[in-house]
């Protein structure tokens, strides 16, 4: 598909049209809710989806179930993807950094414990999550399932330090930190694939081979719930 003759761009201001529910819950009226276009994609069936990461107004204005749902669901509540004609242009109404600081924020509020007394529910956790992927989003291939499940879930960029070094990325050592870009594809062998940078340098890499430096971020359960599940599949 052309990109390029469309009306939208990424980074551009939308809002929702009047009449439009949540795609995942649909008692939730979304109609109304402003945010930015971070990626333009076609869907499973051949429809034109967008990816709109809420901006700072909205995110206030959401209800704290909707939040705290979509985060013990390893979801994240900053964005969603819609389909393109449920959305149109509009002006901005903040900037980026005010977004971030609401993500902060709010992050911070929902933080998951990390001490010892919480291993458990993080283990629970991370099995619903786990479960939920392999049966809500029906493929054969669960690795597709979780691509799908991932690019919904996780908030790009993020900071990532290497686990594990592979042979095709010898400049990348262990334990160096690298900006994870975005989801690219699936490797038989090493799963889901990112693209990731450092010094200007961008490569393709394993999800799994990674660890998240903040734990207390809204990408931590999704990301472990990915690599506990691929590392005992």
């Amino acid at each position: 598909m052309d990109f390029d003759s469309l009306d939208l761009n990424v980074g551009d201001s939308v809002v929702v049209r009047p009449g439009i529910l949540c795609p995942d819950d649909h008692k939730l009226i979304i109609a109304g809710w402003q945010g930015r276009v971070e990626e333009i994609d076609v869907g499973e069936d051949g429809e034109l989806l967008v990816l709109v990461e809420w901006d700072s107004f909205t995110i206030k204005e959401m209800p704290e179930d909707f939040i705290e749902e979509s985060i013990q669901e390893g979801l994240d509540y900053a964005v969603m993807y819609l389909e393109y004609g449920d959305v149109i242009k509009t002006e901005p109404r903040d900037s980026v950094d005010d977004v971030r600081k609401v993500h902060e924020e709010i992050d911070q509020r929902y933080s998951w414990d990390t001490d010892d007394e919480a291993d458990h529910e993080e283990i629970d956790q991370k099995e619903s999550i786990i479960e939920k992927v392999l049966y809500d989003y029906e493929d054969t291939d669960p690795l597709k399932s979780w691509k799908k499940f991932l690019k919904k879930s996780l908030r790009f960029p993020f900071d990532a330090i290497v686990f594990e070094a592979t042979e095709k990325t010898p400049q990348i050592k262990k334990g160096e930190s690298l900006k994870v870009l975005k989801i690219t594809d699936i490797d038989e062998y090493n799963g889901i694939m990112v693209m990731a940078e450092k010094d200007s340098d961008s490569f393709e890499f394993p999800l799994c081979n990674l660890e998240i430096i903040q734990e207390n971020t809204a990408n931590f359960l999704p990301f472990q719930a990915y690599c506990y599940w691929f590392v005992n599949r």
